[in-house]
């Protein structure tokens, strides 16, 4: 799973990033490339109730394009290896992933990737470390008209196939996505001041699939869950921070578009950062 997708090993080394951060035990896995294309570090994070292992693929693809960096891949806090910490609010998530990128990297510049939920968290941080971010990458992250009814359905989803909630999936609905994740009751959500609170200088690119239609219609018939950032997302996002917010589209991909099809994703990111300063 980490051999590069031109047969050389783009990295010289892997290392346990691993650390106590925030009060809980976080897992990570960093990456020192053989040949960086720059200084800045590539933190990528994963979506709610998810884990960093399907995202390796996507840090290895970047071999194929010239463009491999010092990469830092993060179960967040109450995911995978990760031990959870007392709450799940969005603040506390991104402290602890702060955390965990200055001890591995110190105070070298990011891009931040994040998928779905870990976009959102990418975004906040680029604010948090205005001076250290260089970029931000979403993968189909939850902005726009479509994002509550597209979450609520995944925790239908969940309900429909009689799988246990564990606390982080229970927390998350309640403290990140404001509704109650047994009966899908509450207000719901809103990120976009997130976006429009990042720094004027920062570029953004938005990746999402093609795959349309009903959420839970879609799960149901095929477990993937259709894309939430789509053109009317793209064109408020543009309406609220102007032209440094890019949009792309990968066919046949669906919200999870950053592990159904890593090489799209990393030449789509490449071509993104590669005129940036």
């Amino acid at each position: 799973m980490l051999s590069s997708m031109n047969g050389n090993f783009p990295w010289s080394e892997m290392f346990d990033a691993s650390c106590d951060a925030s009060a809980s035990r976080i897992y990570a896995i960093g990456f020192r490339a053989a040949q960086r294309v720059d200084d800045a570090v590539m933190v990528v994070l994963h979506g709610a109730l998810a884990d960093c292992t399907g995202l390796f693929p996507l840090v290895n693809s970047f071999d194929k394009f010239g463009a491999t960096r010092d990469s830092l891949l993060i179960d967040l806090p109450g995911h995978g290896r990760s031990s959870p910490l007392n709450t799940f609010e969005l603040q506390s998530l991104a402290a602890a992933v702060r955390e965990v990128v200055q001890r591995s990297f110190g105070n070298r510049e990011v891009v931040w990737v994040g998928e779905s939920l870990g976009g959102v968290l990418g975004l906040l941080l680029a604010t948090d470390m205005a001076a250290a971010s260089r970029a931000v990458v979403l993968g189909d992250a939850p902005l726009g008209t479509r994002a509550d009814s597209s979450v609520r359905a995944a925790y239908a989803y969940y309900k429909s196939m009689k799988i246990n909630l564990n606390r982080t999936a229970i927390n998350i609905a309640t403290e990140v996505f404001g509704f109650d994740a047994n009966t899908l009751d509450g207000p719901g959500f809103n990120f976009w001041p997130i976006l429009q609170a990042t720094p004027s200088r920062l570029p953004i690119l938005a990746i999402s699939g093609t795959l349309t239609g009903d959420p839970l219609s879609n799960l149901l018939a095929s477990a993937r869950l259709p894309r939430i950032f789509d053109a009317d997302a793209a064109y408020y996002a543009k309406s609220l921070i102007g032209d440094r917010m890019l949009w792309k589209e990968i066919l046949n991909g669906s919200h999870l578009v950053f592990r159904e099809d890593p090489i799209s994703s990393a030449e789509e990111i490449t071509r993104f950062l590669q005129p940036l300063p």
